[in-house]
């Protein structure tokens, strides 16, 4: 409101004035990628950059993220990954820039390090995202594949969760994933111990959804073998009182409920045609 106590509203936004979204992405370290999701307004320019992460920041050049030679930044413009040479990238025509980096697998311990990769439009808004690499087993586990429209590619087991499509990827079978367990241990791979536990905690989750599916599906079947055998039973009692049947009885019977019925007619005529002055009389 100004001095003259008119109401004065600020520029109203347009089409396209929409701000970049970078995803954050949990990454697990043995992906050969990490794929970023940028939003923003169909063919806006974009501009990218990597960087360490503020916590626990990993090394770029190729240490833990990103080329020995450059950034490492490849982005799909929809036919395939293109390398980022610095000139702006374009987001889609449904609002979407998928960018991938590359993942540096090691043999050490890191507990979750970080980098970033910013955004930057047309008119020099920013928007930053930040990438977790996992090596404890869990995280995204992205493949070198070709997205699937604007689904990043990642393994086919898991399941999708927001906002950076995070999977979590499921481990092999269990005797592999003890028999992997045993040989780190042996071995004192602290970081393949850690997976390996990462792979039987979510193996025993499964099982136990996979037992508590099992037993909604028992109790639903016992419900319905209620519900049939109750059926059964009634159809029964009904053929029984047709096949065992006194016909003559039955005749009797209804004989008298036809009496019953008609001299309840009669009464209801008789009574309705009475009127206050039958009572006074």
């Amino acid at each position: 409101m100004n001095r003259s106590g008119t109401e004065v509203f600020g520029p109203i936004p347009r089409v396209g004035d929409e701000p970049l979204h970078v995803a954050k992405v949990e990454v697990s370290e043995q992906s050969p990628y990490a794929v970023f999701v940028v939003s923003g307004p169909s063919s806006q320019p974009v501009e990218l950059e990597l960087a360490p992460g503020a916590a626990n920041p990993a090394g770029g050049s190729g240490v833990d993220f990103g080329s020995s030679s450059g950034q490492g930044i490849e982005y799909w413009n929809g036919t395939a990954w293109t390398p980022y040479t610095g000139e702006p990238a374009s987001v889609n025509t449904t609002g979407k820039l998928l960018v991938r980096v590359p993942i540096t697998s090691d043999t050490e311990l890191d507990g979750g390090e970080t980098f970033q990769l910013t955004a930057t439009d047309s008119g020099g808004r920013t928007s930053t995202g930040i990438a977790t690499i996992k090596d404890d087993g869990t995280g995204t586990l992205y493949t070198a594949g070709d997205p699937v429209g604007d689904t990043p590619p990642v393994s086919p087991v898991g399941s999708f969760e927001e906002p950076g499509f995070a999977v979590a990827p499921q481990a092999v079978g269990l005797f592999e994933a003890l028999q992997d367990l045993t040989v780190a241990i042996r071995a004192g791979d602290h970081k393949r111990m850690s997976r390996g536990l990462g792979e039987l905690d979510r193996m025993m989750n499964r099982l136990a959804f996979n037992i508590s599916e099992v037993g909604t599906d028992l109790h639903v079947a016992d419900m319905q073998t209620e519900v049939v055998e109750e059926t059964q039973l009634q159809l029964k009692t009904v053929l029984s009182n047709a096949q065992d049947l006194d016909y003559a009885e039955a005749v009797t019977r209804m004989q008298k409920q036809m009496l019953s019925l008609e001299a309840a007619q009669r009464s209801f005529g008789q009574i309705s045609q009475l009127s206050l002055f039958d009572y006074i009389n």
